[in-house]
């Protein structure tokens, strides 16, 4: 009689967010993402929970995208755009009012 020994399984290393590697609404990641960029007094929608509906993905993907090191970095990248864009705004009104004193 012939006997087995049973090995043990190495357990698999568990994903850390789930199944999908990638967010599988990609353009919903994004602009959430966009849309954390903005100082909470000036989101529109004002709530994570309207964003939801609005965009029609459930407040729980919105909160697992948020626990994601690399949406952080993608809220702080559109952050520096955001700023870029308010100053370069400023920059552009002081020269139109500028132009519009020499007149």
């Amino acid at each position: 009689m012939e006997t087995t020994t049973k090995t043990t399984k190495t357990p698999k290393a568990k994903q850390k967010w789930g199944r999908f590697k990638f967010p599988s609404r990609p353009e919903v990641y994004e602009k959430f993402s966009k849309w954390m960029a903005y100082p909470p007094s000036t989101r529109d929608p004002k709530t994570q929970g309207e964003f939801a509906k609005l965009n029609e993905v459930s407040p729980d993907t919105l909160s697992d995208y948020k626990k994601r090191p690399e949406f952080w970095k993608l809220v702080a990248d559109n952050k520096q755009k955001l700023q870029w864009e308010i100053e370069s705004n400023q920059l552009l009104d002081r020269a139109f009012k500028d132009m519009e004193k020499e007149s």
